[in-house]
Parts: structure tokens; sequence; C-alpha cells
């Protein structure tokens, strides 16, 4: 019996992402404040996305040049 509540739980976390995804994408595309706010938010995210990344590569190389 535990094998089937842990299946259950898998099948019911997938539908769950399925669902929320789909939610989240329904909103994108009805509401035009949503999507400028979600478009303004990934590109503030990409920028210190590749800015930590760029600092953490001189970071480790500095660490790796010190050796």
């Amino acid at each position: 019996m535990p094998e089937l509540s842990r299946n259950m739980g898998k099948w019911t976390e997938l539908f769950l992402g399925t669902l929320l995804i789909l939610a989240s994408l329904l909103i994108f595309f009805l509401s035009e404040t949503w999507k400028a706010a979600a478009i303004s938010l990934l590109k503030g995210s990409l920028f210190w996305f590749f800015l930590l990344m760029g600092i953490t590569f001189i970071v480790l190389s500095i660490i790796e040049l010190r050796e």
C-alpha cells in the first residue's frame, strides 16, 4: 500500500505542476500588464544571472591561479 500512495503522490505532483504552468501561461497571454511585468522581471533576472556567473568565474580563476 505505501507504494500506491507514493505513486499517487508523483501523479498529483505532476498534475499540480502542469496546472500551475497552464494557469501562468493563461494569465501571461490574457493580461498585457502581467506580460510587461513578466518580461521585465525576466530581463532583470538574466542580467543578474550573467553578472553573478561572471563574478563566480573570475573568483574561481583567481583561486586557481593562487594555487
